[in-house]
């Protein structure tokens, strides 16, 4: 079974069932898919930050980490803003980092973001009218339930010569092992289960097989 193959409609409704706990399953499918992506500690040329609005306090302080730990000189953010009044994610995260001491000559934006798509079209174009055709290696950082579609966005959006890095960040709520324990985090996966198998199904993403073979009910194998 692919990720374009799952029944998310199937899944979704069990996830916002609050009246029964969900079944063993339902979890293990959603591990495989949400949490499989792990840092390999590579060297990169950039870390790649995926924006969000409140997210700086671990996207943001985990790139901090990367950074000061020496596994790339650079650190490029992308993320725009859906209303004009308030500041884009971008600069939010530029004002931490240099907050935090990183050098403003290490920090690129891109502000122009509002969909994780567009995060990784805006920024491939950026790199190569910077670097052109040179091979890079992306140290990708987002919240580690959002990984698997930023990761696989970035794989088809990105040119074959890059090497793409995961670097999940853990979300106060969307963590590995307690996302499913509250209603908050049932939904926030439910909603980013539906956007990613979009994501597949239209092109926007690559597609994978899964890892762990199993049988969910509903799901054609």
């Amino acid at each position: 079974m692919r990720i374009s193959d799952i029944p998310w409609e199937t899944v979704q409704q069990e996830l916002l069932d609050g009246s029964k706990p969900l079944p063993p399953s339902c979890i293990r499918l959603l591990d495989e898919v949400f949490f499989a992506e792990k840092d390999t500690g590579e060297p990169g040329d950039f870390i790649l930050v995926f924006g969000s609005r409140m997210g700086f306090r671990y996207r943001g302080r985990l790139a901090l980490k990367l950074y000061k730990a020496g596994r790339a000189p650079l650190i490029l953010i992308s993320g725009g803003t859906r209303d004009p009044a308030l500041p884009t994610e971008a600069s939010l995260f530029r004002q931490g980092l240099l907050e935090h001491g990183v050098p403003g000559d290490a920090i690129l934006t891109e502000d122009m973001s509002r969909t994780t798509p567009e995060n990784v079209a805006n920024s491939a174009a950026l790199l190569r009218r910077r670097f052109g055709r040179t091979p890079l290696t992306l140290l990708l950082v987002t919240a580690e339930f959002h990984m698997t579609r930023a990761y696989l966005t970035a794989v088809k959006g990105f040119p074959e010569s890059y090497r793409l890095v995961c670097c999940p960040a853990v979300s106060l709520r969307g963590r590995r092992d307690t996302w499913f324990s509250t209603p908050l985090g049932r939904e926030r996966l439910a909603r980013e289960l539906q956007s990613l198998v979009a994501c597949t199904r239209n092109g926007l993403a690559a597609d994978r097989d899964l890892r762990v073979p199993f049988r969910y009910p509903a799901c054609p194998l």
